[in-house]
């Protein structure tokens, strides 16, 4: 019996060496995202920016806003100057209507693709850049599940980017301090496998390979006996 436990004990070791982080980008560059002004009535312009809320839940990113605000697609071309790193389109956010009280807050949450259930980030970064040269930066801010903060950044420069080492992130912050509107890119992120999900082909190699492991060590008990 003790070896029957052992091969247990074996198969769950190999499982939990089988569930990889799976890396993904974003760069507001994708397919069905316009770039433009935004959001309506607060700028003017004909052209408006997509409004991202749930267009990245197949990968694993659900985007939220909170307080006076809204988040959409948009570039160079329809805001004030940013990083010139940040080639193509990105996410700006921003406090509308402006208020010095109460500022808008994009929110990332991690959710597992397939059954949209919360889920974990090992690690992550992101480029951020405000416009303007004043000193009211944004600041981004990591949460595990239970809303214990982990990692905090605060933008001192036109540009930055931000590596989070966490390995348990499920939500990210980015707070409009200031209210004059910053905009992201290079949202990268390793997202964890949640634990009901179902065995990749690799895991189930490695469970046969418990498996059988299991069964010979039941063989040479019995021809023991």
């Amino acid at each position: 019996m003790r070896r029957v436990y052992l091969g247990l004990v074996f198969m769950f070791v190999l499982a939990g060496f089988a569930t990889p982080a799976s890396a993904s980008a974003i760069g507001f560059n994708e397919a069905g995202l316009v770039a433009g002004y935004g959001p309506s009535p607060y700028y003017g312009g004909a052209t408006k920016g997509t409004l991202i809320t749930n267009q990245f839940a197949s990968i694993g990113v659900l985007f939220s806003m909170s307080g006076p605000g809204a988040a959409y697609v948009s570039s160079a071309a329809y805001t004030a100057a940013t990083d010139p790193s940040l080639v193509g389109n990105y996410l700006a956010f921003n406090t509308t209507p402006y208020t010095s009280k109460e500022w808008a807050t994009l929110s990332a949450r991690f959710v597992d693709p397939v059954s949209g259930a919360n889920t974990t980030a090992n690690g992550f970064s992101v480029t951020l850049s405000d416009g303007n040269i004043d000193p009211e930066r944004a600041k981004v801010l990591a949460f595990d599940i239970y809303g214990n903060m982990l990692e905090s950044f605060t933008l001192t420069s036109l540009a930055s980017t931000f590596n989070f080492v966490s390995s348990n992130i499920a939500r990210i912050d980015f707070v409009d301090t200031g209210g004059d509107g910053h905009v992201i890119d290079n949202f990268k992120f390793n997202l964890n496998q949640p634990l009901t999900a179902v065995p990749e082909p690799g895991s189930m190699s490695l469970f046969a390979v418990g498996g059988a492991a299991l069964a010979f060590m039941r063989r040479r008990r019995s021809n023991q006996s």
